[in-house]
């Protein structure tokens, strides 16, 4: 199972924690809530994300979709 994925030069990044979670769903709507998804999974806060080049904040949201993918949850074995 897929857990975790290096992004270079910035770290490794894993789904949000329950704790995490919980914090961002209280936010209110709009592009920060968002965010919070990605910077949360790299350990960063929406200001330290948004400080990112643009090509890694778009690096942290394909390892985003990769985990989240229903597809992450089973491991693939050989035909």
């Amino acid at each position: 199972m897929l857990t975790e994925i290096p992004i270079e030069g910035v770290g490794m990044y894993r789904l949000p924690n329950q704790w995490q979670t919980h914090r961002i769903l209280k936010m209110a709507k709009g592009p920060n809530k968002q965010l919070a998804w990605l910077a949360f999974g790299l350990g960063m806060t929406l200001q330290q994300f948004k400080k990112l080049p643009a090509g890694k904040q778009e690096e942290t949201r394909q390892a985003y979709n990769r985990l989240a993918s229903p597809l992450a949850a089973f491991r693939l074995l050989p035909l």
